[in-house]
């Protein structure tokens, strides 16, 4: 089922569901009890239809908006003759770092292998991606790409899509967004269908 269909049948039960009440007020035969809709059971609903619509924002938009907002890209191996312990690593990374990214806005990506380690973001240069080698998880790094961002406005913006679509397991917090700054198309769409669907199926606070 795509993301459309997918969508629509999860809108069609949540709207039936909701307007049941009203139905049976109406003249319905029903056997059984009136399904519950509480707060927490809409909710819970309304936030299943949102990441279905963020889902498909991000498969249809998110590389395309992502790259976009690059001018290049380069990677660092760390475990590449690159020396023993984080200072070693540390002078070995800033002297590639100096040479090879001609910007200061930049997102970087930790790596192992094939699994995302930790995304982040850097507008004063390579010292902030060597605070994360003393981290324990540093260890298990192949590599860390960096991308250098076409501008400061779409740093946040290119920082948030990296973390969607890659799906790191050391964040612990998402990206902090400026209101200066480009907007995320995915988080955007994100707010734009979970406040409509609000609108839509209000449901008042138990006094």
């Amino acid at each position: 089922m795509n993301s459309y269909k997918a969508f629509e049948k999860g809108l069609d039960n949540l709207f039936h569901r909701y307007t049941e009440k009203l139905r049976r007020e109406a003249g319905k035969k029903s056997k059984g009890p009136e399904p519950k809709m509480d707060r927490r059971h809409l909710e819970r609903r309304i936030e299943r239809l949102v990441q279905i619509a963020r889902d498909a924002e991000l498969h249809t938009h998110g590389r395309t908006a992502f790259d976009e907002a690059l001018n290049e890209k380069r990677q660092w191996h760390p475990k590449r003759g690159k020396g023993w312990g984080v200072e070693a690593k540390r002078r070995t990374f800033r002297k590639w770092y100096d040479d090879n990214i001609h910007g200061r806005n930049c997102v970087y990506i930790f790596w192992a292998g094939r699994k995302c380690l930790y995304v982040g973001r850097t507008g004063a240069g390579g010292r902030r991606p060597e605070a994360h080698f003393e981290k324990f998880w540093f260890r298990a790094a192949t590599r860390i790409d960096s991308y250098i961002v076409s501008g400061k406005r779409k740093l946040p913006m290119a920082e948030c899509l990296a973390i969607d679509l890659f799906r790191p397991t050391k964040n612990k917090v998402r990206s902090a967004q400026k209101k200066w700054a480009s907007r995320c198309p995915v988080c955007t769409k994100e707010v734009s269908v979970r406040r409509q669907l609000k609108q839509l199926f209000p449901l008042k606070r138990k006094r």
